[in-house]
């Protein structure tokens, strides 16, 4: 192969490499936390298996965004959803329209966000269910 061949299989790497780069940073700025912390206001609860509620200081969220860059996605969640678990309900609003999210603190590891009946489960989450059930 031509130094010319060598130049233009070399650029198309980098381009590509770019590319990747640049799909994984934007991926990583848009999560669910940042949609909550940036609209125009949202309100925390926790509720236990006895249907005990408590609205929780709105400063949880910021430290739920920081433990959430630690977990690690498993897919969907195919648990007993006949059980009960702890959960913290975050109500927000987003254009005028009340949206919620819902996380299962399944147990001392595992986490699920609850969007539209849609779950999503995680693991690697022993420091946020330790904070979220220290509170």
């Amino acid at each position: 192969m031509s130094k010319k061949q060598y130049t233009i299989i070399g650029v198309s790497i980098l381009i590509f490499i770019i590319i990747i780069i640049f799909i994984l940073i934007k991926g990583q700025n848009n999560t669910w936390t940042n949609e909550i912390l940036t609209s125009t206001s949202y309100e925390i609860y926790k509720e236990d298996c006895n249907n005990n509620q408590t609205k929780l200081d709105n400063k949880v969220m910021n430290n739920i965004d920081t433990y959430w860059k630690d977990l690690s996605n498993n897919g969907p969640w195919l648990g007993d959803n006949n059980n009960c678990y702890e959960k913290i309900t975050i109500k927000y609003d987003k254009n005028g329209i009340i949206q919620e999210k819902e996380l299962l603190l399944i147990d001392d590891k595992s986490i699920v966000l609850r969007v539209n009946n849609t779950d999503t489960y995680y693991v690697n989450a022993n420091n946020l269910i330790k904070y979220l059930k220290g509170i």
